[in-house]
């Protein structure tokens, strides 16, 4: 038996849904109608980016049930926000959350391909992305790729993704930009 899933909309129109499972670990998924179009996010229950797509020409509620099927549509009195399930590296505090949060909807017109979170006490920046991810982003933009790195890809896909991943990590470090780990 499939699980029901609920979305709740805020008064800014972000829509949440509620966790639902998502293989052997437990998900759920952010809709956002931005100044361009609607941004789909899917978190792992830890904060965790799983994958997210933008789509210039679709609605929010078209989106909605492309990603997760019919589900009903709560109102909900406000918005939270996405929150790490992990304390800050840097202070031990927190709580760190993701960014886009921390504008309206509607003022984001290009979000960024690997959205960062905040630690609210420190100012501390990371960024929470799964191998998954890393994966659908080159399955995603092959042109971005020289073609030795394409045969890479098809031939040891697990080594060629642990090498995105030290890019980005190199990346990151040299703007001071911590990976989040998380304890399992």
């Amino acid at each position: 038996m499939k699980e029901a899933i609920t979305i709740t909309r805020s008064p800014d129109g972000r829509c949440l849904s509620s966790i639902y499972q998502k293989g052997s670990e437990r998900a759920f998924s952010l809709f956002e109608r931005t100044g361009e179009g609607t941004l789909a996010t899917e978190f792992m229950e830890t904060g965790e980016i799983l994958n997210m797509s933008y789509y210039y020409s679709a609605g929010l509620h078209e989106v909605i049930e492309k990603s997760l099927g019919n589900v009903s549509i709560e109102d909900a009195s406000a918005y939270t926000g996405i929150l790490l399930k992990s304390p800050c590296t840097a202070c031990g505090a927190g709580p760190i959350q993701r960014e886009l949060d921390l504008v309206p909807p509607a003022s984001i017109s290009k979000p960024p391909v690997i959205p960062l979170f905040k630690c609210a006490s420190c100012g501390k920046r990371f960024y929470a992305i799964r191998n998954e991810y890393l994966e659908l982003l080159a399955e995603g933009n092959s042109g971005l790729f020289e073609k030795e790195e394409l045969e890479e890809m098809s031939k040891d896909r697990a080594t060629f993704i642990n090498t995105l991943n030290e890019y980005v990590i190199r990346i990151f470090a040299s703007k001071k930009i911590s990976r989040m780990s998380f304890k399992t």
